[in-house]
């Protein structure tokens, strides 16, 4: 069931809490599947999209520097120099980290939590209480699992100051994804006829096919999680190259590995 008042109620008597779930790898993020719930288990309100997320979740941590890679079915993190053996199971550290949270009768009960709603990034932060010490934990102990790779080349995420976070989605943001994905499936079958695909910005209708030029190439630089940030507040190609780095941060856009890889995609914009 779902309650919307979750978020806002306050005391141990009712919560709110975090109902956590198991530590999961997909890809290059390391996540933990989390509600927020009351005492009653209903949960607060959440609207995911499934070409973000298939299950709301905190991210703990992701491969900045290095590569991963699907090897039957467990995902390894590997060292970008080839003259290294280093590499990691993290498909086994996932594993092994959600074992634990079950032996520590974490993932069958309340774990009481300060929440907070940030309407502005669409998230409820988790400001403290034991929910908040539980996610510092598993990132720790990501991080000795990966220590082998180097100092770097993991970052976690949501640091000092910032809060871990639930993602979720308003409804009226399911139009367009829907038109960003059609266009993004249009466009994989007429890569040669991009530049021409996007008229002039003289229009509305060139303004979103703008927007839809900048969400596609997100997904080649990897930055697939910061579609929303995008279409929430409307990066078009022309926009996106005079954003500075405080714009980006206040977009939501703090860490240093995503800033740069949107400053290469914003050079790529202005070649065209």
């Amino acid at each position: 069931n779902v309650e919307p008042l979750v978020p806002w109620q306050d005391g141990l008597h009712d919560g709110p809490f975090l109902a956590l779930g198991n530590v999961v790898c997909t890809g290059y993020h390391v996540l933990i599947q989390a509600h927020v719930v009351n005492r009653s288990f209903h949960r607060a309100a959440i609207n995911l999209q499934p070409e973000k997320s298939e299950f709301p979740h905190m991210t703990l941590a992701r491969l900045e520097t290095g590569y991963a890679e699907r090897v039957a079915n467990a995902t390894w993190w590997l060292h970008p120099d080839p003259a290294t053996s280093a590499k990691v199971d993290m498909t086994a550290v996932s594993r092994r980290l959600t074992e634990q949270l079950r032996q520590d009768a974490i993932s069958f009960r309340l774990v009481p939590a300060h929440v907070e709603q940030d309407f502005c990034r669409t998230r409820y932060n988790v400001t403290g209480g034991e929910g908040r010490d539980i996610f510092r934990r598993l990132q720790d102990k990501v991080l000795q699992a990966c220590a082998c790779l180097g100092e770097g080349f993991v970052q976690l995420w949501s640091q000092e100051p910032a809060h871990p976070h639930i993602s979720y989605e308003y409804p009226d943001d399911v139009q367009d994804w829907d038109e960003a994905r059609s266009w993004e499936d249009a466009s994989a079958t007429q890569e040669n006829n991009e530049r021409e695909a996007v008229p002039s910005c003289d229009t509305q209708s060139s303004i979103s096919s703008s927007l839809q030029e900048v969400l596609v190439r997100l997904g080649r630089h990897k930055l697939d999680k910061l579609r929303n940030i995008s279409i929430r507040h409307h990066f078009s190609s022309s926009i996106l190259p005079c954003l500075s780095d405080g714009d980006l941060e206040k977009a939501g856009i703090t860490a240093i590995g995503d800033q740069k890889r949107v400053r290469r995609l914003a050079v790529e914009l202005q070649k065209q």
